[in-house]
Parts: C-alpha cells; sequence; structure tokens
C-alpha cells in the first residue's frame, strides 16, 4: 500500500473551509448562549414550583405519634376522597 493512497482515491477528506463562516458560527454561539443566561434569569426572579395539597397520613393523620392525647378519640382528618 502506498504511503499517498489517499491522494490517488475518489473518496478522500474534503478539507474545504466550513459552509458557515467563522463570525456567523459565534453569533449563532452567543447568540444561544445568552438566550439560556436570560431564561436562568427569568427563572431566578419568577420560580415556577409543583402544586401540592395537604397529605393525608394513616393512623388518624398520626394522632399519638404527634404527641396526642390516647385518652381522646382524635377528629377524622379527610384531604381527599377517592
Amino acid at each position: 500500500m502506498h504511503w499517498d493512497l489517499d491522494m490517488y482515491i475518489r473518496n478522500r477528506v474534503d478539507t474545504s473551509p466550513t459552509p458557515v463562516s467563522w463570525h456567523v458560527m459565534c453569533k449563532h454561539l452567543f447568540g444561544f448562549v445568552a438566550f439560556m443566561a436570560f431564561m436562568f434569569w427569568v427563572g431566578a426572579i419568577f420560580p415556577s414550583y409543583q402544586p401540592v395539597g395537604p397529605k393525608q397520613y394513616p393512623y388518624n393523620n398520626l394522632y399519638l405519634e404527634r404527641g396526642g392525647d390516647p385518652t381522646k378519640e382524635p377528629e377524622q382528618v379527610v384531604h381527599y376522597e377517592i
């Protein structure tokens, strides 16, 4: 095999310049980075949280575990219906 074989075959590497110029690539990159920084800033100013509801625990909402009086009957706590 010859040292310069790739010079004589048809499927050699294309070394022509890129189809997009360097300053256009930089504009796209810095535009994307600026947009992402803007979106992070907006997310810091206006945070978004998942909506949550009160959690219903077993054993009458953990009445005894939370220090309730064992001689009294606790009130029923219902946050949702199935």
